[in-house]
């Protein structure tokens, strides 16, 4: 989406975002839980990023080269349910209003065995970010193993959607440090930045700069963007495609969500007409997301039918990982390889519970050793010298 079109489309995005919103807060009502605020103020970074940059296909919630979602704060999660309810998913109005209550509790913690939509459950704080990091070197080490000069059959982006406790938290030390030194970017990290959490305004008790934490780990920081301004998220999001070798955070700007509002308060601030749960015909199109995923998915499956008929082994061994199947090879079964092999790795006995790890990871240098120890556990990955 140019900045052009953006600009012009700003005020039936906000509609759309709205309409999100609205949809949020009077599943929450109906459902008789506390309002989940990071799904009100994220409600417009939301709806930029699932209208105009994820690749998704709502008919196949499972198609491998899809963009990876992870929404951290998992409070949050009924914006999740309106998001794929609207995009066009297998998610019905009713079971968004009962918080999806169909796989059982905890509602607020979705099982990915039982939910073919859910890419993964977090819970603890912080264990979104470092999932997200986990899916994106996932990414970036099965492009290695798989691209091919004139074809990358794995590409694929990973975004996130996190709050301000989430990067607080010391785990997401290691997981920033990681992203950055694997050179993850197509990680794009999109925090709510409201600076008020439970235990009140951030500023009279955390000292962290986290803008400069990040960019001192090697991260691409961009903003504070203004939550509510489409053309900014957009041009905000674009700049993440445009790295190439750093994981973005993209700090977004919100407004603390007032203890008293509801959905009358929230309808009269916002201007909008409809009741509980209506959601116009017009804006229901607009996030209608089953034709263009379709194509993209089409577009895909076209590039993966040249290159599987090039490369079979390989298109055979891909294919059963997305599937989720363990390969069965020497090198899953943890077998020593002779020095000769590009996957060699340091032959360590506990590495042989890590096969898949091995499989993705060809060597690019030799293993490190200390004065007279043995060879350090280190597994070059694809592309990273």
């Amino acid at each position: 989406m140019h900045d052009s079109d953006c600009e012009a489309a700003g005020a039936s995005l906000r509609a759309t975002a709205d309409a999100l919103r609205l949809l949020v807060i009077d599943a929450a009502d109906a459902a008789r839980v506390s309002l989940p605020a990071m799904a009100v103020h994220m409600a417009g970074v939301a709806t930029v990023l699932w209208r105009h940059h994820l690749r998704h296909n709502p008919a196949d919630p499972q198609w491998g080269n899809r963009d990876r979602f992870v929404l951290a704060s998992e409070h949050a999660k009924v914006m999740l349910d309106a998001l794929q309810h609207l995009s066009g998913y297998d998610v019905t109005l009713d079971e968004v209003r009962g918080l999806r209550r169909r796989a059982g509790p905890p509602p607020d913690h979705p099982p990915v065995a039982q939910m073919p939509d859910i890419a993964t459950t977090t819970g603890p704080v912080s264990r979104g970010l470092m999932d997200a990091v986990g899916i994106a070197l996932a990414e970036r080490m099965a492009a290695g193993r798989f691209n091919r000069s004139d074809l990358d059959v794995v590409d694929h982006r990973t975004y996130a959607m996190v709050d301000g406790a989430c990067l607080r938290e010391d785990a997401s030390r290691d997981a920033g440090t990681l992203a950055a030194d694997c050179r993850l970017a197509k990680l794009t990290v999109l925090s709510d930045d409201t600076g008020i959490p439970l235990d009140g305004a951030t500023a009279r008790w955390y000292r962290d700069d986290t803008v400069a934490r990040f960019r001192a780990y090697g991260w691409h920081v961009v903003g504070p963007v203004d939550s509510n301004a489409p053309g900014a998220i957009d041009r905000a999001i674009r700049l993440s495609h445009a790295s190439r070798d750093r994981p973005t955070l993209i700090i977004c700007r919100t407004r603390p969500l007032h203890p008293a509002s509801g959905p009358r308060a929230m309808r009269e601030a916002l201007g909008w007409p409809h009741g509980p749960l209506e959601i116009p015909v017009r804006i229901r199109a607009r996030w209608d997301t089953r034709g263009s995923g379709a194509l993209a998915q089409a577009e895909w499956q076209a590039l993966f039918d040249v290159w599987s008929a090039r490369h079979p082994d390989d298109a055979l061994a891909l294919s059963r990982w997305m599937r989720g199947e363990h390969p069965g090879d020497a090198i899953a079964a943890g077998q020593p390889m002779d020095e000769a092999s590009p996957l060699r790795v340091d032959p360590a006995p506990h590495w042989r519970t890590h096969g898949p790890i091995r499989e993705v990871a060809p060597a690019r240098r030799p293993a490190h050793r200390s004065a007279g120890g043995p060879a350090s556990n280190i597994v070059a990955l694809p592309g990273i010298a």
